[in-house]
């Protein structure tokens, strides 16, 4: 499964401590679901923390003194509640409640995470005063407590969420609580959805619709649709648990197949692939079906919100896409120069447009191909030594598909904004908050495990 994860270190320095840093990582570090099989998101922190301090080392400093860090949560995403009000909305809808039952239901909803608010405040006072009294001590056998706090709450969050549903099922009639089996469906959808490794394939095609045609549930032919698709891919879900659960909860048993077969290994990825993508056709499927049902313009927003959450990666922000957008903000441009700018930007915006849909369609021609890196080492396909670090497209030839689409998207992009330059005049381009990168930054989707 795709580790989706965030590498950051200078330009300079990045030579053996990069490669035996990323090394460890993913030899033992992580395991296939990219969890650590330490402390969860404890050990994910802490590892990403050493990992990146490392990488910013001088090697003047690397003999001398180093940074490390422990990091316990993010405050921005982990304490948000398991289930969503649009996930509750799904829930509502699929058990048929009438208003009045919703609303009970949504005073539940408001207790629950009320009572996650509440715990997530007592979890970062005790985490908190745990790091401040082992910083002021440099003593980090003081992080005890904070591992202690951080543990429980974990657990608390999980019986918090049962409780609500508990609470939820009780006040279901008799022919409510018939129907649910299928809100278990729709949670194991909301839990499962995304261990998903290839394009389209975490695609949840109700939140989705739910998200961008809010009335969509008012459409009955719709809302038939996506009854339909949610007992379909449910199907086709537990149809990749398994496959993909064959190699075990880590990656060990993975790791021996590759290691000593591994023609058998490839033969059992490509396997699971075709289960993935089997999945993967579920979503496109019912996807062009529900847009059959809606508007014009309904169907375009689904189309497009389904295109960036299949091929995320393709929408990763660049320096010259906020080089043009900054250029054409320019307070001080003149009416001549505003209107070029805005004609340059529309241009290059369809321009990207185009060439997403080019390269989405290389990066699926690719998933036969794309195989873990210790695997393509034992098949001969490359040297030992990338095995060992970050490497993304770089050991393809120059004149893979993948590398000619990506070459183009930096000729246009380089193209485009020395174009805007020219429409600036020099002390509108001083003026531009937007400078060149300092740190590069990759995001490394390459798979751990079928």
């Amino acid at each position: 499964m795709s580790g989706n994860r965030e590498l950051r270190g200078r330009a300079r320095g990045m030579g053996w401590r990069a490669s035996r840093a990323w090394g460890w990582w993913r030899r033992g570090a992580f395991d296939g679901a990219g969890l650590s099989r330490g402390r969860g998101a404890i050990g994910r922190a802490m590892v990403a923390a050493l990992l990146l301090t490392w990488l910013g080392l001088t090697p003047a400093a690397w003999g001398q003194r180093s940074t490390v860090s422990t990091g316990y949560y993010d405050p921005d995403t982990s304490f948000r509640p398991e289930l969503s009000p649009r996930d509750v909305h799904v829930i509502v809808t699929v058990l048929g409640l009438k208003p009045e039952e919703v609303a009970a239901v949504n005073t539940l909803y408001d207790g629950y995470t009320s009572e996650l608010a509440t715990g997530a405040r007592a979890v970062m006072r005790d985490v908190g005063e745990a790091i401040e009294k082992a910083e002021v001590m440099e003593d980090a056998r003081l992080l005890g407590p904070a591992d202690s706090s951080w543990g429980k709450w974990r657990t608390q969050a999980d019986d918090i969420k049962v409780r609500f549903l508990e609470d939820l099922k009780s006040l279901l009639t008799k022919d409510q609580e018939a129907r649910w089996p299928l809100v278990e469906r729709e949670l194991r959808r909301f839990k499962l959805i995304g261990n998903g490794r290839i394009a389209g394939e975490s695609v949840d095609l109700t939140r989705v619709a739910d998200e961008v045609v809010p009335k969509v549930w008012e459409n009955p032919e719709a809302a038939q649709v996506l009854e339909e698709y949610a007992a379909t891919f449910d199907r086709a879900l537990m149809a990749r648990e398994t496959a993909a659960g064959r190699f075990g909860q880590g990656k060990e048993s993975w790791s021996k197949l590759v290691e000593d077969e591994p023609t058998k290994a490839e033969e059992a990825f490509q396997d699971v692939l075709r289960v993935r993508r089997a999945l993967r056709d579920v979503n496109q499927r019912y996807e062009r079906q529900l847009e059959g049902k809606l508007s014009d313009e309904e169907a375009a927003k689904l189309r497009d919100a389904i295109f960036e959450k299949s091929f995320p990666r393709l929408f990763k922000e660049t320096y010259s896409q906020r080089y043009i957008e900054a250029a054409c903000n320019v307070e001080s441009l003149t009416p001549e120069q505003r209107a070029r700018a805005i004609e340059l930007r529309q241009g290059y915006v369809a321009a990207v447009r185009a060439w997403r849909t080019r390269a989405a369609g290389a990066m699926v021609e690719y998933e036969t191909q794309d195989y873990p890196q210790e695997l393509l080492v034992k098949l001969g396909k490359i040297p030992a030594g990338f095995a060992d670090g970050f490497q993304g497209y770089s050991f393809l030839p120059e004149d893979h598909p993948l590398r000619k689409v990506r070459l183009d998207r930096y000729a246009l992009d380089k193209e485009s904004r020395e174009k805007m330059q020219k429409i600036l005049s020099p002390e509108q381009r001083r003026g531009l908050a937007v400078q060149p990168e300092s740190t590069a930054s990759f995001t490394d989707y390459s798979p751990y495990t079928p």
